[in-house]
């Protein structure tokens, strides 16, 4: 018999937490939505989670990510990825769109007329809501690169932007994105390799080591991360927060807000720009106190005022 008590829940979220304080929340979060639904089906008549209807079993709460990409590790990045993932990550860096969103995209949803957009239906999207982001120019001509199939011919309308050489949906590129980010950080990734049989060479796996995987936590940049440069991108560079919720398909500019995050480089550019825009206006307040400015612009307004009717020549000044 499963022991479905509130401890039981809480010896879990304890042995759960060394995976990390965001695994444990997912873990849990699904185990409250199985017995919430359990409940709805009669199958159980009450949850640990609940007291009545006092929440006993919280999730803790978890600090908001802020990851952004440093200076040069994008390049680098990019550098590291083979052609499908690079095309990939350009386009979360051009779009922010998420990984599902890449992947399931296809040649329909491309619009040219009367605009070009990326068209993101509501089946498609995670707040079950219409989106279109505009093209880039960068985007633009990675699209252009994959509208050719190897036979020659444009990609029908169902097939995949970002699929294989053939237009087939890709389903995943896990193993590609942990590989790269590692290259682009300067190790190599290492696989674990099992036994093939009595003599016979150990076979490479597609499961990082144990020492790889520890790199890689340290590094600690997920694909989802490029949705939040991008994002982030976009304000930087003028583009309003009601706008970049749209693109992004927030459903409230707060939730924006609160998702998008400036690097310390972004944050030390500004201050430079505030102190120049100071000492200009300084500089500025101080020439115009000089005694000599003042006498020039004294010399450039006539000494007498002319009579009424009459005429100055302009020769004379």
């Amino acid at each position: 018999m499963i022991d479905n008590t509130t401890d039981a829940i809480e010896q879990y979220r304890e042995a759960r937490l060394p995976s990390g304080l965001a695994a444990t929340n997912r873990d849990l979060s699904l185990l409250r939505a199985m017995f919430n639904w359990a409940i709805r089906t009669k199958h159980v008549k009450e949850t640990p989670f609940k007291l009545g209807t006092e929440s006993i079993v919280r999730l803790a709460r978890e600090a908001p990510r802020s990851r952004r990409l440093e200076p040069g590790e994008g390049e680098r990045l990019l550098a590291a990825c083979g052609p499908h993932l690079r095309a990939v990550v350009e386009a979360a860096l051009e779009t922010g769109m998420r990984r599902g969103e890449i992947l399931s995209l296809q040649w329909s949803q491309m619009r040219s007329e009367p605009r070009a957009e990326v068209f993101l239906p509501a089946s498609k999207t995670k707040t079950r809501t219409d989106r279109r982001i505009p093209i880039s120019g960068r985007l633009q001509m990675i699209i252009d690169m994959r509208k050719i199939g190897p036979d020659g011919q444009e990609h029908a309308a169902d097939d995949y932007v970002f699929g294989n050489e053939c237009g087939e949906q890709v389903t995943t590129f896990k193993r590609a994105w942990e590989r790269a980010v590692l290259v682009a950080h300067g190790h190599k990734a290492q696989y674990v390799k099992r036994e093939a049989g009595e003599g016979k060479k150990p076979v490479k796996t597609a499961v990082l080591t144990i020492e790889s995987r520890v790199l890689l936590r340290g590094i600690n940049l997920h694909f989802h991360d490029l949705r939040r440069e991008a994002g982030s991108r976009w304000l930087e560079g003028g583009v309003g927060l009601h706008i970049v919720r749209d693109w992004l398909g927030h459903t409230n500019v707060a939730q924006t807000s609160t998702y998008l995050s400036g690097t310390m480089q972004g944050q030390h550019d500004a201050m430079k720009q505030y102190e120049a825009r100071r000492e200009a206006v300084q500089q500025s307040a101080t020439a115009s106190g000089k005694p000599g400015k003042r006498r020039r612009r004294l010399a450039m307004i006539p000494k007498t005022r002319p009579r009424k009717g009459s005429t100055i020549s302009h020769r004379a000044h």
